[in-house]
């Protein structure tokens, strides 16, 4: 019941994020959901790793993370060539990041 209530509310931020109209977002909500998505790629990258060292312990719930981690990233990474589609003004934001 908890992963489901998790893949819920990640589907509802994603709907929110990257928005349902055709109207352009301001700069300070692309500047938002910039930071977000660095923030996501790097805490995605250090629960694969994380997950790549807990496997020489403990293989099966490293795999698990590894897994988890992965399909995580993916996520991450179509939602945000879904916002450059979006809005190409990410680009700027997300190549380099933290600008401001």
């Amino acid at each position: 019941m908890k992963n489901q209530l998790k893949i819920a509310v990640m589907l509802v931020l994603s709907v929110l994020l990257v928005g349902c109209d055709n109207t352009p977002p301001s700069q300070q909500l692309i500047e938002f959901i910039a930071k977000f998505y660095n923030w996501m790629f790097a805490f995605g990258w250090l629960a694969f790793l994380f997950g790549l060292v807990k496997m020489y312990w403990r293989p099966q719930k490293g795999f698990m993370i590894v897994g988890a981690s992965v399909i995580f990233l993916i996520a991450a990474y179509m939602a945000f060539y879904c916002a450059i589609i979006f809005d190409p003004r990410f680009t700027i934001k997300l190549v380099i990041p933290f600008l401001n």
